[in-house]
């Protein structure tokens, strides 16, 4: 009887032990597993210039996961560039409201110069719209004009796939780093 007491003290307390550690193990994989999936690189650069034009620093991060994964060297098929995939196009205007002479669209390979000119830009953007993020990012993947052109329509309707999936994955990832970082 004692030894039976015994076993099945010494089963309660494995199964305890065996629940208790898969659960704050599985914890612990999990957040292992979407610091992967979800990376924070350029945290400093991020925090500087989302700083400096007043933006929300996970807004800025999850553009970046978005539209390039972290990869500074990124260049889309319309040949936008960098981090946060800027045209070189709008990279000169930005350089023009900016008052830059300098501009060379190589230059937004670097990604300090790429998140300052991004940022700069989604601030604009930000401003134009009333700070909606949904028309600022709808304009930062599809362009002012064609937002413009909504909005002059009374039914305002994101009129491209490939623009309205955008604004739903950077305002979805814009919740997942919120509850995974700190800034």
């Amino acid at each position: 009887m004692r030894r039976l007491l015994l076993i099945l003290g010494l089963g309660i307390f494995l199964a305890v032990s065996a629940t208790i550690f898969l659960r704050w193990s599985g914890t612990k994989l999990y957040n292992f597993y979407l610091h992967q999936k979800y990376p924070l690189i350029y945290s400093e650069e991020i925090s500087q210039y989302a700083a400096l034009y007043s933006l929300d620093p996970f807004l800025v991060t999850a553009v970046i996961y978005e539209e390039s994964r972290f990869s500074p060297v990124s260049r889309s098929d319309k040949n936008a560039l960098g981090l946060m995939q800027i045209l070189p196009e709008t990279g000169l205007y930005i350089a023009e409201k900016l008052n830059e002479k300098d501009f060379q669209a190589e230059k937004l390979l670097d990604p300090a110069f790429n998140l300052r000119y991004g940022c700069y830009y989604l601030r604009y953007l930000l401003d134009k719209y009333g700070n909606n993020e949904e028309k600022a990012l709808a304009a930062y993947n599809a362009g002012e004009g064609n937002v413009d052109a909504w909005l002059l329509a009374k039914d305002y309707k994101v009129k491209f796939q490939e623009t309205s999936d955008f604004v739903k994955k950077v305002l979805a990832t814009k919740i997942v780093y919120q509850k995974l970082y700190l800034f």
